[in-house]
Parts: C-alpha cells; sequence; structure tokens
C-alpha cells in the first residue's frame, strides 16, 4: 500500500515537472498589493483566465492559485499562449488595476498595473521585472459584502 502511494505521488511529480516545462510555455507571476498600503496581500485566490471570444478560452478558466506570504503567485501558461489574459481575485477583494493585460508584454518587460482605488495613497516605485505583474487590491468594507450577497 505505502508503495504504490510512494509510486503516485513519483508519477505525479514527473508529469508535473514535464507539464511546467518546456520552451513553448510561459510564466507568469502576479503580485498582488494592497492598493493604500502597498503591503502584500497573502492568501488571496487569483484567477488567471483569457478573456471571451477567443479560441482558446475555456483553457486558463482553470488556472486558480493562492497568493503567499508575500502577496506573489505562479502560473504557467502552456502552448498555446494567449494575446491577452485576465486577473480575477477573490470575492472578498475589489482589484484596483486593469483587468486584462498582454501576454507578450508580461513576459518580456513585465507590467505594473494602474492603482485606481480611489484616492490611490500608494504608489509602487519598483521596476518590473520580465513575467512579473503587480495588481492592487482592497478589501470590501462591511456593507459592500453584505450588497454583493444582495
Amino acid at each position: 500500500m505505502l508503495l504504490k502511494r510512494i509510486v503516485h505521488v513519483a508519477v505525479g511529480i514527473a508529469v508535473a515537472a514535464l507539464n511546467c516545462s518546456g520552451t513553448g510555455n510561459a510564466s507568469i507571476s502576479v503580485h498582488v498589493l494592497d492598493a493604500s498600503s502597498g503591503n502584500a496581500l497573502s492568501h488571496v485566490w487569483v484567477t488567471l483566465s483569457v478573456p471571451k471570444g477567443t479560441e482558446n478560452a475555456s483553457r486558463l478558466t482553470e488556472l486558480i492559485h493562492k497568493t503567499d506570504s508575500e502577496g506573489l503567485v505562479e502560473f504557467v501558461l502552456r502552448e498555446p499562449i494567449p494575446d491577452h489574459f485576465g486577473v480575477l481575485l477573490g470575492s472578498d477583494l475589489v482589484l484596483c488595476s486593469n483587468i486584462v493585460f498582454p501576454t507578450e508584454q508580461v513576459t518580456k518587460t513585465g507590467i505594473i498595473g494602474n492603482n485606481t482605488c480611489d484616492p490611490p495613497r500608494f504608489k509602487y516605485n519598483e521596476s518590473p521585472k520580465p513575467g512579473e505583474l503587480v495588481v492592487f487590491a482592497r478589501h470590501l468594507n462591511l456593507w459592500q459584502r453584505i450588497l454583493r450577497e444582495l
């Protein structure tokens, strides 16, 4: 029984390694920051999706991961790489940045999303790294959460 479980784990790791390696893959790191303070938003669900109307729209809807303690989450996009992708956050957050981003620009130079929360009290001064996307968000207040549920 133990040997069977070890074999299953080893096969799973091998398959994951094969799926994440290769020249046709693109790695995108999303950094989620609080729009007011600039602090990392840890343990937040982030979804990468392709906008409707593209031939591979259903391919990326399952890319859902949680940010780590530094507000970072990494996604691997496999072939065919979409021209654009969307970012969605967990239900208790409001995204204060663009929703759709060009894949090629993110992978080549990185992008810092606009901080559109009112008022934007924090300005991100670092330069993005290739493959990095920095987005800003804020938590919903109690009334916004109540209204969202109605």
